[in-house]
């Protein structure tokens, strides 16, 4: 399998052309790469930001939800619950 010739530089800059409305065999073109090699790299950068985005959204989550408890006074911590919560 080969490796992919292009930087992370122009995976970005791949991805903004396509935002754009630039037709992957267009890119494909301007790269010298083939069309497959664009639709995979709009794959993999889609996928990585949607991981990305679901780490941030699971990090507010898990800091909020720490913080009510806290705020509550009810930092449940399975078998040493009984001595923080008396």
């Amino acid at each position: 399998m080969a490796r992919s010739s292009l930087n992370n530089d122009q995976k970005n800059r791949i991805m903004q052309l396509s935002s754009d409305g630039f037709s992957q065999t267009k890119i494909a073109d301007l790269y010298e790469v083939s069309q497959g090699t664009i639709s995979n790299v709009i794959k993999m950068k889609r996928y990585e930001n949607e991981i990305a985005k679901r780490d941030q959204m699971m990090t507010n989550a898990m800091a909020k939800g720490v913080e009510a408890a806290v705020l509550n006074g009810k930092l449940n911590t399975g078998r040493n619950n009984k001595l923080l919560n008396g």
